[in-house]
């Protein structure tokens, strides 16, 4: 990988407005059940495993 490739990525990644809004708001259970595994990290979801 080139170095202006692996730029490109931290940047895509470091931009939060490129994001959905549900990876991005800890408190939506409704898609922590719906997407378990991708949801997992979250402390809302694991509260919600925990209940």
């Amino acid at each position: 990988m080139t170095e202006g490739t692996e730029d490109m990525l931290v940047d895509l990644i470091e931009t939060p407005e490129l994001a959905p809004q549900t990876y991005l708001d800890d408190e939506s259970p409704l898609v922590a059940v719906d997407a378990p595994e991708e949801r997992a990290w979250l402390p809302s979801y694991q509260a919600v495993r925990a209940a």
